[in-house]
């Protein structure tokens, strides 16, 4: 879901006799300058796994619109540049990397940040200087509400939410729920009041909604002995990462509770030993993007496993398609300034990235 310089003229001296110089001026078009786009990644360690398959994903994307010769700018092609920020996962340091990329490094678009978290302040920035910004995987909606140079490809966080919410409902015929949510991160703080509202709206009562702190992640025990005293038949756990999530099903198992647990795409295989759940997560219900199994989406895949020796997981596919959702402004364009990418983003109407279909 996409919810979502200067060229110089060339001067030649020729002499025409041996008392005459004149200066022949080339009247063909200059060449456009290349096509700066920013890119957010972040330092190994921050986002617990999907930092390293963006960035790699983010080289592929740029390395094969230059191999083609770039893109089309006024009858010409024109090679892509990529300027990357590398940041913590810190909302103050999400919007410094914005601003130097475009007060700085003059960018014409910015693909990232990651998370939410990050992008939903980065993206004001981008928004107030009129710089188009994709989000490789941003959920929450407050990312694209009320803007129109701020984009996503991941669904959001309004679907992934109530989908979980009336799928516990009405699939596992559940009717009491807890929740247990990061209160100072705007993903999961979100996606904890859109599970509950769901849930609450299909017939089901929230019986436990216990917050924490990101210092407290994992010493939870007066949260898991509040929920076990609700007698909650689930647990809504709307975290990351792989193993702040696994050591809180320990957690709760170690607490008596025996509750099914629920978990937001946060939760991911791919980072986990051999692609494999643990046995502690079995029986547990998770929400995530269906897989292409188009041609292009296959050679992507291959590709990646030729150049990094691993598979790409879903953040490398959207980063991915995030490119090229630029690349495909800019050719219909035939400009690659930030006004012209924007206009062909919101005129695109349909693309189909690698990920899937996405609607703009």
């Amino acid at each position: 879901m996409l919810r979502l310089k200067t060229g110089l003229r060339v001067v030649a001296c020729i002499a025409v006799s041996v008392t005459f110089c004149g200066c022949l001026v080339n009247t063909s078009p200059s060449k456009p300058p290349p096509v700066r786009i920013g890119f957010i990644a972040y330092e190994p360690g921050e986002l617990y796994g999907p930092e390293l398959f963006i960035k790699q994903a983010a080289q592929l994307a740029v390395e094969k619109v230059n191999e083609s010769g770039g893109l089309p700018i006024s009858g010409q092609k024109t090679k892509v540049v990529l300027v990357t920020e590398t940041i913590k996962s810190r909302p103050e340091a999400a919007v410094a990397a914005v601003r130097r990329l475009i007060n700085q490094e003059r960018v014409v678009a910015i693909v990232g940040p990651h998370v939410s978290r990050d992008a939903i302040p980065a993206g004001a920035v981008a928004e107030e200087s009129k710089i188009p910004m994709i989000s490789t995987g941003s959920t929450n909606p407050q990312t694209t509400a009320g803007r129109q140079f701020v984009f996503v490809v991941s669904f959001t966080d309004d679907l992934q939410g109530r989908t979980m919410a009336r799928f516990a409902r009405g699939s596992l015929g559940l009717s009491e729920a807890a929740v247990l949510f990061d209160i100072t991160n705007e993903y999961s703080k979100g996606l904890a009041g859109i599970f509950r509202a769901g849930f609450e709206e299909a017939g089901g009562k929230v019986t436990a909604f216990e917050a924490y702190t990101e210092d407290a992640k994992t010493d939870l025990a007066p949260q898991f002995g509040r929920i076990r005293k609700s007698r909650a038949q689930a647990i809504y756990l709307p975290n990351y990462s792989n193993q702040d999530l696994l050591q809180q099903v320990r957690e709760a198992r170690q607490a008596g509770i025996q509750a099914t647990f629920l978990f937001s795409e946060g939760l991911n295989a791919n980072r986990f030993p051999g692609g494999n759940f643990p046995p502690e997560l079995e029986g547990g219900y998770f929400t995530s993007s269906r897989q292409s199994a188009s041609e292009e989406s296959q050679k992507f895949r291959n590709l990646f496993r030729q150049r990094f020796s691993e598979d790409p997981d879903k953040d490398a596919l959207q980063a991915y398609d995030a490119f090229g959702l630029i690349f495909q402004a800019v050719e219909s364009q035939r400009k690659a300034d930030p006004e012209s990418i924007q206009k062909g983003l919101h005129s695109m109407g349909s693309y189909q990235g690698i990920s899937g279909p996405y609607d703009v």
